[in-house]
């Protein structure tokens, strides 16, 4: 008990000051959250982010879609005139 009252004076002070120290404290754990979100805001997506990646995704696919159509459009083109130069050779006898 002689223990106590060494520090009496601390906790009667505690006391008189209890809603000071819990304003402190949720002033500071206000600030700790604050900080945190700032953290963690840069380190996810959000929706629009996603929107937008997934509208270059489609761009991205159309483009690709579009440079293999014209890539078979050219490889049959070329294998028409083949068959022409092919046909012209013939009837010049160059073959």
């Amino acid at each position: 008990m002689s223990d106590n009252t060494n520090f009496q004076p601390v906790f009667d002070y505690i006391d008189k000051n209890n809603t000071k120290l819990v304003g402190l404290f949720e002033a500071r754990l206000a600030q700790s959250s604050e900080e945190l979100l700032e953290k963690l805001q840069g380190k996810f997506a959000t929706k629009s982010d996603i929107d937008s990646i997934i509208e270059k995704l489609d761009d991205l696919v159309a483009m690709t879609r579009k440079l293999d159509q014209e890539r078979l459009l050219t490889i049959e083109w070329i294998k028409r005139i083949e068959n022409e130069v092919e046909k012209i050779k013939k009837h010049l006898q160059i073959v």
